[in-house]
């Protein structure tokens, strides 16, 4: 277990050094996303999918395409509010304005990888 979370901190690391990393488990994948940032998902994703907040306090969190959407909400790492949502059949997307964020989403190898971009705010 101290190594699963020494792996989640090293994703961390990477987002705040500005590289893109992914772990990739058995049926599951992780990756960190950063204020100014989004990642979309193909309507083929399936299974569940949360966000947790690590660090200070995220906020503009927007989920779409998801069982339950967000937003403008904002996540804090003292409460599991972004735990159990799903997919649903559509393009699913996370952004977040400011602070840092764990996604985890239940993992086909079939399907490529989420794409990141940048998003800018007025």
């Amino acid at each position: 277990f101290d190594h699963s979370l020494a792996n989640v901190q090293a994703l961390a690391w990477a987002e705040t050094h500005g590289l893109e990393a992914f772990l990739v488990g058995q049926g599951c994948c992780l990756t960190a996303l950063s204020g100014g940032q989004k990642l979309s998902f193909e309507p083929k994703y399936s299974g569940d999918f949360s966000v947790f907040c690590l660090g200070a306090p995220a906020g503009g969190i927007c989920e779409t395409g998801l069982n339950y959407a967000l937003d403008n909400a904002a996540l804090e790492p003292s409460f599991p509010l972004g735990v159990s949502n799903a997919f649903t059949g559509q393009r699913a997307e996370l952004s977040v304005h400011n602070g840092l964020l764990i996604v985890y989403w239940q993992d086909d190898p079939a399907l490529p990888l989420p794409v990141r971009s940048r998003i800018y705010f007025d």
